[in-house]
């Protein structure tokens, strides 16, 4: 058994409504897009080894809504990039989506190394929808 780590949670949207925006770009969905992105979160603060998952839940005004969430990075808090690899955390999550079909999952990514990384949270149908997130950070 290796050594106790903590993991920290916390709730980066709650029950936020997120409208139709089409890509995500360093500053959050592309221009003219209405999705929500956090403020800058401080990884060196709470984050040891970065090891990362979302718990989202969705809820929609249009069934079959879809939802991204995505994420950029900054060792400034001030310019916030797309990694090189990849800022897609899910694709296409809707209402029904998830083990049990109910618009609930929960998933892990590992991005690159960084200071600073903001979440962002965009919708692809005009019907938007309310989404929360918690982001577990170990």
């Amino acid at each position: 058994m290796g050594a106790y780590k903590d993991i920290r949670v916390f709730r980066v949207y709650d029950s936020a409504i997120v409208a139709v925006g089409t890509t995500l770009t360093a500053g959050g969905p592309s221009a003219g897009a209405t999705g929500v992105t956090t403020d800058g979160i401080d990884l060196g603060t709470v984050a040891d080894q970065y090891t990362f998952s979302v718990q989202l839940a969705i809820t929609t005004g249009t069934v079959g809504t879809s939802v991204n969430l995505g994420y950029v990075l900054s060792n400034d808090n001030v310019n916030f990039l797309e990694p090189d690899n990849t800022s897609t955390i899910v694709n296409d999550f809707t209402d029904s989506s998830g083990p049990l079909k109910n618009g609930k999952g929960i998933f892990t990514f590992t991005p690159m190394l960084a200071r600073y990384m903001k979440i962002s949270a965009y919708a692809h149908d005009a019907g938007g929808a309310t989404v929360t997130v918690d982001l577990a950070v170990h």
